[in-house]
């Protein structure tokens, strides 16, 4: 469905220096427009019609440059991935901040409204604000910390991206036929039934530890950056996950302990559709996390995937629903042991579809350290080593 209203990935261009100021820069600098407007009274009607321009901008930047191109490897297609989704954030936020009825408020704003502007441009859980969804508890650190504190975010996020990459190493070697453009499934036809599906939620579950190491790294990278240069106090920066390895719900797990960064995106979308069911404002929101998340495997240029990367996002609406029908009938919730077990044969099983996706459309086997040759990649040093000694062992 997406080929019928963008250009083929053959068609797409690079990202040069034309391209950049004609293509990507107009979306970034609508959307700040469109953030600085939604904090002033009376700008509700040019908001609709700059979100709709922003969002026809941000579609057309999304399909049309190939930014992974620039890497000369085509490995490094996960590049394009990460690019349509930015995009479609920018698209979504366009549209959130366009039908916004209310100025947005700041509990203590700037003197300058453009400043307050920015800090929303760049602050996607609103941790300053009273929309704010963020559910995490802020660090209350003193300003004199901020050294001590820098290190210990730069010091966590080496050794989560040194994690990831020895899952990533793991996968690769693992399924070898990832390491190909076209991918290859998490599900081993030569297996027995049992053994594939056991096998398939081993990566699945390894997949997401990945995950959850590779945007902690980004966040706390950024965090350092934003201390040390930038000079802003530990405060501003709360930790991003809550123990998600914790979670006794699939409801917890979603609506607390994952990160919060599109929560208010996500909520914004179930709202344009009022009903008096709470059920169809939480499909709303899934579907639309779905629809985001497609858009990101698309941009490699492998297809959608819709069933598979959007159907586990809407799945998640069947243990979130019954989880509300358990807590109302019996007055309890879900929780202890058997919560936990129910929450990762929920999280584990449907993530199976998504992971499916992943490693059938290449990203895998992509190449995420490109400056860094296999010879000198840490976690392959380490794999190599562990691996040697259990050839050893077993000789």
């Amino acid at each position: 469905m997406l080929s019928e209203w963008s250009p083929s990935y053959e068609d797409r261009v690079d990202l040069t220096p034309h391209t950049f100021m004609a293509v990507l820069i107009p979306p970034l600098l609508l959307n700040f427009l469109l953030g600085f407007l939604v904090l002033c009274e009376g700008s509700n009607s040019t908001r609709l019609a700059l979100g709709f321009v922003c969002v026809c901008l941000a579609w057309r930047a999304g399909t049309t440059l190939d930014v992974a191109r620039s890497f000369s490897n085509e490995r490094m297609v996960w590049v394009n991935q990460a690019f349509t989704l930015a995009m479609t954030t920018v698209s979504l936020r366009s549209i959130s901040w366009a039908a916004q009825s209310q100025p947005f408020k700041k509990p203590r704003p700037n003197s300058s409204t453009l400043k307050n502007a920015a800090d929303l441009y760049f602050d996607l859980r609103g941790l300053n604000w009273e929309w704010s969804c963020n559910r995490m508890r802020s660090q209350p650190v003193e300003r004199s910390s901020r050294g001590p504190f820098a290190l210990s975010c730069f010091i966590s996020s080496i050794c989560h991206i040194f994690v990831f990459d020895l899952i990533h190493v793991y996968l690769q070697w693992l399924m070898p036929g990832t390491l190909s453009t076209e991918g290859a499934s998490i599900f081993d036809d030569s297996l027995p039934i049992i053994s594939r599906c056991a096998r398939a939620s081993g990566i699945t579950f390894l997949s997401g530890v990945a995950i959850y190491c590779m945007i902690q790294f980004v966040y706390l990278q950024t965090a350092t950056i934003a201390l040390l240069i930038f000079r802003q106090v530990p405060s501003q920066w709360p930790p991003l996950f809550e123990a998600p390895w914790l979670s006794l719900s699939v409801t917890e797990f979603w609506n607390r302990r994952w990160h919060q960064l599109f929560r208010y995106l996500f909520l914004t979308f179930a709202r344009l559709f009022p009903t008096r069911y709470r059920l169809s404002m939480v499909f709303t929101a899934f579907f639309t996390s779905g629809l985001l998340h497609t858009f990101g495997v698309w941009g490699m240029g492998n297809g959608a995937e819709f069933i598979y990367v959007s159907g586990f996002f809407i799945l998640m609406v069947i243990p979130v629903a019954l989880e509300k029908w358990w807590e109302e009938t019996t007055g309890k919730k879900i929780g202890g042991f058997l919560g936990f077990i129910w929450t990762w044969t929920w999280l584990v099983g449907c993530g199976n579809l998504i992971v499916d996706a992943w490693t059938r459309t290449a990203l895998i086997g992509g190449v995420f350290f490109p400056w860094m040759s296999e010879e000198t990649r840490p976690a392959k040093i380490v794999f190599d080593s562990i691996l040697g000694l259990l050839r050893l062992r077993n000789q």
